[in-house]
Order: structure tokens, then sequence, then C-alpha cells
């Protein structure tokens, strides 16, 4: 049933636009699409003189027995929790549903220029969403609604007011539903809580041939983290295995956040090594240091393991 439904040809609704109003890029001489479905969102399959491509259709608001476009977003977040409510101007009616969708940007301030793509975010009989968790401080978030049935959609609606989450603050309805911001606590700074610490950290060593060993440390991204890591810091320390509490020389380096291991160099025979990971991320000037993850390395060990190995018992 369902191959059938996707291999079925599907006629949208709506026209496609006049080859007159179409851009260099829309006559690309591409077959980019050979039916309707192939196309995302309200666009339609249109033909033209140098191949096929996918174009906004038109005249939408004016075919009969589609839903009309939601309205009147509003977005307001309830007193505790991370829990927002989303309302907008629809109606109800049987195998009529809404898809909610969001876009969003991490910073201080609100940037048009920085937000993200539409992704998908709820999906409605009702015309209202509860988001429980879903949102993260530090961060500026529009939405927008499209209603659909089984005759298609007009698209989605305009999009939302702003919305960013509060600490120690709440929001309350005001006028024509608006959304107003009350102070709950002046005295609590409002920012996202840093990252929490690298999951499994691991550690491998062996010799390098000059007397030293050579580590690799790995490990992965936090599961926790309101804002994204912007970088990782590692600490490495010697300690002389007869004083363990006593640390030789702390070592940092700074690590990509889209790299999770880092190779040790020039670490000493019969040496205990701490190291240590920590995540990073940037909330406009405040760097927000997460909790750091730890492990031992033991290079006396590894001398006595490849010892015995080298110089086997009779």
């Amino acid at each position: 049933c369902v191959s059938s439904c996707v291999s079925t040809p599907v006629v949208k609704p709506g026209h496609c636009p006049n080859a007159e109003s179409l851009t260099v890029f829309d006559t690309v001489c591409l077959d980019a699409c050979s039916q309707d479905s192939a196309c995302p969102q309200t666009h339609k399959c249109c033909r033209h003189d140098c191949g096929a491509t996918c174009q906004e259709a038109q005249g939408l608001r004016t075919v009969p027995g589609l839903p009309d476009i939601p309205s009147n977003i509003t977005v307001m977040e309830r007193r505790r929790g991370r829990v927002v409510s989303i309302h907008w101007l629809g109606q109800e009616a049987p195998r009529l549903f809404y898809l909610l969708e969001q876009r969003q940007h991490v910073g201080h301030r609100f940037s048009q220029d920085r937000l993200g793509p539409w992704m998908p975010s709820h999906r409605s009989s009702r015309p209202s969403a509860t988001l429980k968790g879903a949102l993260k401080p530090g961060r500026w978030y529009e939405f927008r609604v499209a209603a659909v049935d089984a005759n298609g959609t007009r698209g989605f609606s305009e999009p939302s007011q702003p919305f960013t989450l509060s600490i120690g603050k709440f929001h309350e309805s005001g006028p024509k539903g608006t959304a107003v911001l009350v102070t709950a606590r002046q005295n609590v700074k409002q920012c996202p809580k840093p990252p929490g610490p690298p999951e499994d950290l691991t550690v491998q060593s062996r010799p390098s041939g000059n007397g030293t060993y050579r580590g690799l440390l790995k490990w992965k991204h936090p599961r926790n983290s309101d804002l994204p890591v912007q970088k990782y810091k590692v600490f490495w320390s010697r300690r002389f295995q007869e004083k363990a509490a006593a640390s030789v020389l702390v070592n940092k380096q700074f690590v990509p956040r889209d790299v999770t291991q880092i190779v040790l160099n020039n670490l000493q025979a019969h040496s205990l090594y701490f190291l240590q990971v920590q995540a990073l991320a940037q909330f406009g000037r405040d760097r927000l240091k997460g909790e750091k993850a730890a492990t031992f390395l033991d290079t006396a060990s590894m001398a006595i393991v490849i010892l015995s190995r080298s110089n086997p018992n009779p």
C-alpha cells in the first residue's frame, strides 16, 4: 500500500508560473523532476524549453477546497520548566492536521540572517501545540504553520515573532494575545547551561621507539548541551609513581569541535598521567566551561607488559 501511494503520480493544486517570469537558474537545462510529488512542499514540477524544475505553485489562495493558511501565531512560555505553548488561528475538521516548523540560531540578540533552515517540529490535529523540553536557552526561534488535508495545502503561514527562552522570567498574556515578558527575579542572569562532560573517555598507548610513549585519547560529544560545543580543551599532567599526588607539568591543548581525539606524544616511561577533556561553548562574550571528564594512563604498567613479552621466562 505504501509503495503504491508513493509511486502514484500526484498533481498538486495550483499552476506553474509563466515561463517569462522564470529566472536563468529556474530554466536550467536539467530534468530535476518528473512529477509534482518529487518537489518539496507546495512546489510543482514545471516544464520549460530546456527541462523540468520544481517551482513554487501559483494561485493557491484562490484554489477552492483547500484549508486556509493559519494566522496569528503566538508563542508563550510557561512559568516552570522548558515548556512552550504555541497557538494559532485555524479550524478543526476531520482529516485536517497542522504541520509546525521551526528555525533557530544561537546568540544574545536576534538576527534574521543567522537563522538556519526550517525543520519539522510538531504535528497536531488542533490549532495548538505544546513543546516540552524541545527548546534550549541561548537560542532564538521562529515558527510557522501549514494546514493540510486530503486536497493539499495552501502553504505555510508567515513566521511568528522571534522567541527565546528565559531563565528566571516568564510570559503572561497581553493585549490581543501578544506575549508580555514579566521579570520574575531581576538578579537571575539569563544564560544557558555549560555543556556536559564528554562521554566515553578512553586512552590507548604504545612505545614510540625512542624510550617514550604515544597516547591516543578519544571521547564522544557531551550528551547534554544547551549550545553547540565551540571547541574542546585537553589537559594532561605527569606524576611520579612514588609521589602520585604531585604533578610535574600540566599541558593544555585546544581541539576543534568536530574532532574527538588527540595524539599525545613524548609520554615518559614509568609515569602516571592524569588526562582530562573539557567542552567549551560561547554565548556572546561569555565562555561556558563544561564539567571535565577524566581518566588515567600508567606507562609503568605498559613498560612491564612490554618487558615481559620481550624477555619471557624460560
